[in-house]
C-alpha cells in the first residue's frame, strides 16, 4: 500500500475515534469525556507509531547502504522487496546507480591502468603538469634517467630536470598553448643528451597542464662522435702512406729511376707503405666484420694447444729476427668453447703486438691458468697496472660457466704508462704513435681481439708496468 494512502487511512481512524467517543459520551461527564479522549489519542499513538516505523526502518538501511557505496563498497546489494512501494521503488534506483557507478569506476581504473603500463613500457622520459605548473605525474624512464625517486606530483620540474630552458619552455607552453622542441645536456656523468618535446594538455575540468617528452639521444651522440673520430682516424692513417707512395712515384717519374740505387730506395719504400695500407684495411675490414650484427659466431669445443702454436708460427720469423724467445705453457688435453677461428685471430693479434714491442733478446711467453668457482681474473679496476675492457653496449653482467680458464700473452717488454692502459683498446689508439707506426702497427689489434672476446660473452684484460712489460689475457669456458 502507498505510503500516502496508509497516512490518510491514519487521520480517518484518528477522526472515527474520536467521534465515537464524543457520540458516546456526549451524556457524560466531563472526566469521563476527558478519559475517553486519552485512551483514543494514545489508540492514535500507537497507530501513528506503527506506520512510522514501517517506514523508518527501511529508510535507515537504505540510508546505511548509501554510506557502503559511498565509502567504495560497490558490492553490496540494495535490497528490493521493501514496503511501502515509494521506498522500494527509491530502493531500486539506489541499487541501479550502485551498479552504473561500479561499472564506471571499474572502466576508469582499466583505463588508468592501461595508461599507466603504456607509460612505463614508453622508453622516452613523460612529465605532465598541472594548470599551476607543477607536475601531476612522470612515468618510470623519466624518474630513471633523472634519479628521480617517487613521488614526483606537486614538484617543480626544474626541480628534477635542472635546466632552466625547458622550465621555461614549459612555462611558455601552459600561457601560450605553444608546442616547442628544446634540447639539453645533463652535466652529471655520464652526460647525457636529450631532445625535449613540450606541449599543451587540455584537462576535462578546466583548464591547461603540459607534457614533456625526454627522448635520451646520448647514444646517438656518442655514435656520432664515434664515427667523426674514426673518419678523422681513418684519414690519417691512410694520408701517411699514401704522401709517401705519392712522393716516391713523382721522384721517379721526374727521372730518378735513371738511377738504380735512388730508384731501388724509392720502389722499397712505396712497398713498405703499399703493405701498410693493405694491413690497415684487412684490420678495418676485419672490425667492421666483428662489429656488425651479421657476425655468426660457431661454437664449437676444441684443443686450445695447436691454436696457440699456429698463432707462435705466424710471429716466429720476426721474434727470430730479434732473437726473441717464445715459451708455450699450454697443455695438450685442454679443451675450452669458443669459434676456433676467431680465436686463433685474438692470439696472433696478441703475439704480434708482443714481439713488436719487446726488445731484442727478450722473451714471450703464452700461458694458462684456471679459475676457481669464486675466483676472478686477476686484479681489478682500481689496481694500479691492471684495466679490464670496457664491454661496449652491454647493459647488464654476462653469466659465468663455473669452469673457466685465463689464456695469457706475457712479455718482458717496454711496457705501458699508467695514464695510456685505460685506452689501450680502443681504435686507433697508440702510446707512442711515431714508434708504432715505425713498427707497422695500425692501432686496431687490441680493439679487433676486445670485439672478437667480448662477442663470446667473455673478458679481456691487461696489465702492464712500465719498463717492467705487458700481459695481455682473456677467459675461455673449459669443456
Amino acid at each position: 500500500m502507498r505510503l500516502h494512502w496508509r497516512l490518510m487511512l491514519l487521520c480517518a481512524a484518528v477522526i472515527a475515534i474520536a467521534m465515537a467517543a464524543v457520540h458516546l459520551y456526549a451524556n457524560r461527564t466531563i472526566h469521563e469525556i476527558l478519559l475517553a479522549s486519552v485512551l483514543g489519542l494514545t489508540l492514535a499513538l500507537l497507530l501513528t507509531y506503527s506506520v512510522s516505523r514501517s517506514v523508518s526502518r527501511p529508510l535507515r538501511k537504505l540510508t546505511g547502504i548509501a554510506r557502503s557505496i559511498g565509502a567504495g563498497d560497490f558490492d553490496k546489494r540494495v535490497p528490493s522487496d521493501t514496503s511501502p512501494r515509494e521506498i522500494r521503488d527509491l530502493a531500486r534506483a539506489l541499487d541501479s546507480t550502485r551498479r552504473q557507478v561500479r561499472d564506471r569506476i571499474a572502466a576508469i581504473l582499466g583505463e588508468k591502468s592501461q595508461l599507466e603500463t603504456i607509460l612505463a613500457d614508453i622508453t622516452a622520459g613523460i612529465l605532465v603538469t598541472r594548470p599551476d605548473g607543477r607536475v601531476l605525474l612522470t612515468n618510470r624512464t623519466f624518474e630513471r634517467l633523472f634519479g628521480v625517486t617517487s613521488p614526483t606530483d606537486g614538484r617543480p620540474p626544474v626541480e628534477m630536470i635542472r635546466d632552466v630552458q625547458v622550465q621555461a619552455a614549459i612555462e611558455n607552453t601552459l600561457r601560450t598553448g605553444e608546442a616547442l622542441t628544446h634540447t639539453m645536456t645533463t652535466s652529471g656523468m655520464p652526460e647525457r643528451h636529450f631532445d625535449v618535446h613540450v606541449g599543451p594538455v587540455r584537462r576535462d575540468g578546466g583548464g591547461m597542464g603540459a607534457v614533456a617528452v625526454f627522448y635520451d639521444t646520448t647514444e646517438l651522440h656518442r655514435l656520432e662522435r664515434a664515427r667523426k673520430d674514426f673518419v678523422a682516424n681513418v684519414s690519417h692513417e691512410i694520408r701517411t702512406p699514401l704522401t709517401a707512395i705519392k712522393g716516391c712515384a713523382d721522384t721517379l717519374a721526374e727521372g730518378a729511376l735513371e738511377d738504380r740505387a735512388t730508384a731501388d730506395r724509392f720502389v722499397q719504400t712505396i712497398l713498405t707503405h703499399s703493405d701498410r695500407l693493405q694491413l690497415l684495411l684487412e684490420d678495418l675490414l676485419d672490425l667492421s666484420r666483428l662489429e656488425s650484427d651479421s657476425l655468426k659466431i660457431e661454437m664449437d669445443d676444441f684443443a686450445i694447444r695447436p691454436a696457440v702454436d699456429r698463432a707462435c708460427d705466424s710471429v716466429r720469423q720476426q721474434a727470430a729476427g730479434k732473437d726473441i724467445s717464445i715459451l708455450v705453457e699450454v697443455p695438450d688435453e685442454l679443451t675450452v668453447r669458443g669459434d676456433p677461428k676467431l680465436i686463433e685471430q685474438a692470439l696472433v693479434n696478441l703475439m704480434d703486438n708482443a714481439v713488436k714491442y719487446t726488445p731484442r733478446g727478450g722473451k714471450v711467453r703464452v700461458a694458462v691458468r684456471r679459475l676457481g668457482k669464486d675466483e676472478d681474473v686477476e686484479g681489478s679496476d682500481n689496481t694500479p697496472g691492471f684495466v679490464l675492457a670496457a664491454e661496449a653496449g652491454r647493459t647488464e653482467s654476462v653469466s659465468r660457466p663455473a669452469r673457466v680458464v685465463v689464456l695469457e700473452v706475457v712479455d718482458n717488454g717496454i711496457g705501458i704508462p699508467s695514464d695510456s692502459l685505460p685506452r689501450v683498446f680502443e681504435r686507433f689508439y697508440r702510446v707512442e704513435k711515431g714508434r708504432s707506426r715505425s713498427l707497422g702497427g695500425t692501432g686496431l689489434g687490441l680493439s679487433i681481439v676486445r670485439h672478437i672476446i667480448e662477442s663470446h660473452g667473455e673478458r679481456v684484460y691487461a696489465k702492464s708496468v712500465l719498463g717492467a712489460g705487458s700481459t695481455f689475457g682473456f677467459t675461455l669456458p673449459i669443456v
